[in-house]
């Protein structure tokens, strides 16, 4: 109990100690529903997807961020597919970073693997997205959707609409 009580202080604190020195970098989670598109809708169903972010602020509207999710689709006839992915871009706020909701805009690059039971089956693959962030300085929460798509192989998209808590950024 004591130790629970000590991580709830540390998140109280959190907002405040951000308020008193810039933390140019952040983490996030999220989670949420996943939709195939294209000829990966002819199948598979809508699944789940998940992500986990770091971002590095480069400037106080600008972002460089890096991501490692997976969506896993079940599919029409049984069985389901795995799509783990590794993604590089840019985020953009247009906006200041002390609004308590403002929105974002993201581009990036990676690798989208559409069989997720070998990992070197990976293509290279284009995400953009956009979403909104809500809260304090120190612990937010964001709503996002993108669109990944696999450019070699079969052209594969996962559309992930995903909710999640971060730090500082988006």
């Amino acid at each position: 109990m004591r130790r629970l009580t000590i991580l709830i202080g540390l998140l109280a604190a959190a907002p405040a100690a951000a308020q008193t020195r810039y933390v140019p970098w952040g983490v996030g989670v999220a989670v949420g529903p996943a939709f195939p598109a294209g000829h990966l809708a002819t199948s598979f169903n809508p699944g789940v997807g998940g992500l986990i972010y770091f971002t590095y602020g480069l400037a106080p509207h600008l972002a460089f961020g890096f991501d490692v999710g997976a969506t896993r689709l079940p599919g029409i006839h049984g069985g389901h597919g795995d799509f783990p992915e590794v993604m590089v871009g840019l985020l953009w706020r247009p906006v200041s970073s002390r609004a308590s909701l403002r929105p974002f805009v993201l581009a990036g690059m990676g690798s989208l693997a559409l069989n997720g039971n070998d990992p070197d089956d990976g293509s290279f693959a284009f995400g953009a997205g956009g979403g909104v962030s809500f809260g304090g300085p120190g612990l937010r929460g964001f709503a996002l959707v993108r669109c990944l798509r696999a450019v070699t192989g079969t052209g594969a998209t996962v559309v992930p609409l995903t909710i999640g808590i971060s730090t500082r950024t988006p």
